[in-house]
């Protein structure tokens, strides 16, 4: 029944957690896109560490990062459903690609203490078809958010003017509305694009370095 040595879980549960992991590794050399890739490490690893121990708590614990994970398209959808047409169709589709991964995580873990999966039961999904569906609405909330956070920030910016009032860059903001980083163009002195990030309370402070590209995702990682 199960493609792992102890039986203790399912493919699907090893395969989730693995990419979880992968993903939220990658996802932290992209700028904006760091918180979600720290909770999807630490829900990719529990997920892995789960599957090792007894099958009803390592299930139970498991799928706690699968109902994180539809949380966080759920809230991602929400965020972007007022910019625009694009953003309201995304949006929508977020929350309920959302909610069905939370829906499912949450079905585990009742499955993990009554023996019952009641989505598989009323559905009458077979294990096979079950798992890739489990599996593919937890990609689709990962990918989500990603593409979620990168139409907000891409829809939000406002553009950076220089000194002599012509367009220098960007102001990208985070979800709260305040600036997260600059874009610039080359200017002055510097012959090259960089980076600006924006510290102090509700990120008034822009700092006087010019970043490059893996300077910004190390300032954002240091949490700003």
């Amino acid at each position: 029944m199960y493609s792992d040595i102890s039986g203790y879980a399912p493919w699907w549960n090893w395969a989730i957690s693995g990419g979880q992991l992968a993903l939220g590794i990658a996802l932290c050399f992209v700028p904006g896109a760091q918180g979600i890739g720290i909770s999807l490490i630490i829900g990719g690893s529990l997920g892995l560490i789960a599957n090792a121990v007894s099958p009803a708590i390592g299930q139970a614990i498991g799928e706690v990062s699968s109902i994180a994970n539809g949380a966080g398209a759920i809230t991602t959808g929400s965020s972007i459903l007022g910019l625009g047409t694009p953003g309201l169709i995304g949006g929508i589709t977020l929350i309920l690609v959302g909610c069905a991964t939370a829906a499912f995580g949450a079905s585990e873990i009742v499955d993990a203490v009554t023996g019952v999966n009641y989505i598989q039961s009323w559905t009458g999904l077979n294990d096979n078809v079950y798992g890739w569906t489990y599996f593919g609405l937890n990609v689709a909330s990962s990918i989500g958010q990603i593409a979620g956070r990168a139409y907000n920030l891409r829809a939000t910016r406002t553009p950076n003017l220089g000194y002599d009032g012509a367009p220098n860059g960007y102001h990208y903001y985070d979800q709260n509305g305040n600036i997260l980083f600059d874009f610039d163009y080359p200017h002055g002195n510097i012959p090259y694009n960089h980076f600006h990030g924006w510290t102090g309370p509700g990120m008034t402070g822009r700092t006087g370095g010019h970043m490059s590209y893996l300077e910004l995702i190390w300032w954002l990682l240091g949490g700003k």
